[in-house]
């Protein structure tokens, strides 16, 4: 008797723990669909293209939403949420068009749009702003490639290291390759160290994630231009209707 009950135990602790274990595994696939659904929209086209006439049936903001751009006076709540200060930033600060990335270094996507956006921001530098944030959801490693951009920042070299991390975005991200992609970008490595290994920038990078899911980001790259949000990756000629049409307003 005393035999058949503990062989009864043993039976209902493996029952547990088999139920626990599915548990688990259901909690984590969702979360998983649920970052591969953030990335694929990321890139799926569009429905607001409908009064905005653009090739590609890439995703991009309706003629009408450019409408607004020429309100003046206080920035909305979105925007002043959207367009903090303190990021890497790059153009004229006076400029009435602003342009809001949220980017991941690891994001496929992220890195088909970048040398259109590089192109594009230096093209059009002296009548747009362009602001960078992070996005930091591919993996656990996202939050400490974001830091270590940051860290360059701090030095005044985020550009470098931003275009280099994107260029070599197919060789992975580890400690090394980006204390090798500093060192490459002129950074002072004894501070880049120093400022890596502290996490200095980790919550800046928390504080982007935070107000990107706020403002409802679901992927990257997401853009904002004057707070109108744009998903996915946006072609040259598009940038060029987007940008000529919103300074045109702005005049």
């Amino acid at each position: 008797m005393k035999k058949l009950l503990i062989f009864f135990l043993i039976l209902f602790v493996i029952l547990i723990l088999f139920v626990a274990g599915f548990m688990s595994a259901a909690v984590f696939n969702s979360s998983k669909n649920k970052n591969i659904s953030g990335e694929a929209n990321a890139n799926a086209n569009s429905t607001n293209l409908d009064n905005f006439t653009v090739s590609g049936g890439k995703s991009a903001v309706r003629s009408t939403d450019l409408d607004s751009f020429a309100v003046s006076g206080t920035k909305s709540a979105v925007r002043q949420l959207v367009e903090k200060t303190g990021r890497p930033a790059f153009g004229n600060p006076q400029a009435k068009l602003v342009i809001v990335q949220f980017g991941d270094f690891q994001c496929p996507h992220t890195g088909e749009e970048f040398p259109i956006i590089r192109e594009i921001i230096s093209r059009y530098q002296k009548q747009i702003f362009f602001i960078y944030r992070n996005y930091p959801a591919i993996d656990n490693n996202s939050p400490t490639i974001a830091a270590a951009a940051l860290c360059a920042n701090e030095q005044g070299k985020f550009w470098p290291v931003h275009d280099r991390m994107y260029l070599g975005q197919s060789q992975g991200f580890t400690d090394e390759i980006l204390r090798d992609i500093a060192k490459r970008s002129g950074l002072d490595l004894a501070k880049y160290d120093d400022c890596a290994k502290k996490g200095t920038y980790l919550p800046a990078v928390q504080e982007d994630f935070n107000d990107a899911t706020i403002l409802g980001v679901l992927g990257t790259p997401t853009f904002f231009v004057n707070g109108h949000k744009l998903e996915g990756v946006v072609t040259k000629e598009q940038w060029e209707q987007i940008i000529n049409k919103a300074l045109e307003i702005l005049k």
